[in-house]
């Protein structure tokens, strides 16, 4: 340190009860390390802005990579889904037979992994999908999917 306070690079200064070095580059860095903080802060910001928010979550995520989606509520997030979908005494025997028809489908394709959130199976029953295109209207079902289970759930329709 001595020889860097000699060759003039460090600095010190004595404040009382406050020691400090003031290095040629600390400018530069202190703004370097502002403009770190600010963005990180800016970053902070924009998570507790998701966090607070009322919107669906999904919504939320696809907008922000630029997608459109073309649902209003999705039957995934905890937003859209605080809500309890009610439900007739049919539409529980149908949500059943869903779980069921899942059960079966799982085995047959040999994918134990095969799971349908709550809420998916509550639409699924409320809206009653009997085609493939249908299948794929409700929030939380996509194309891998409806390719993969499609065809029993649609046999299950009577289609």
């Amino acid at each position: 340190m001595k020889t860097l306070l000699q060759a003039g690079c460090l600095e010190t200064h004595r404040i009382p009860e406050l020691n400090f070095r003031i290095t040629k580059d600390s400018e530069k860095r202190f703004q370097k390390w502002k403009a770190l903080r600010q963005h990180e802060f800016e970053r902070i910001e924009i998570v507790v802005k998701y966090a607070r928010s009322k919107n669906c979550r999904n919504q939320q995520i696809a907008k922000y990579f630029g997608e459109v989606v073309s649902y209003k509520k999705c039957p995934n997030c905890d937003i859209c889904t605080s809500f309890v979908i009610p439900q007739t005494q049919a539409e529980r025997e149908e949500q059943q037979r869903l779980k069921k028809l899942q059960t079966y489908t799982a085995k047959k394709i040999s994918r134990p992994t095969l799971y349908l959130r709550e809420p998916v199976l509550q639409y699924l029953a409320l809206c009653r999908p009997t085609s493939k295109e249908e299948l794929l209207k409700i929030p939380g079902v996509g194309k891998g999917l409806v390719e993969e289970v499609g065809k029993y759930f649609e046999k299950a329709r009577k289609v």
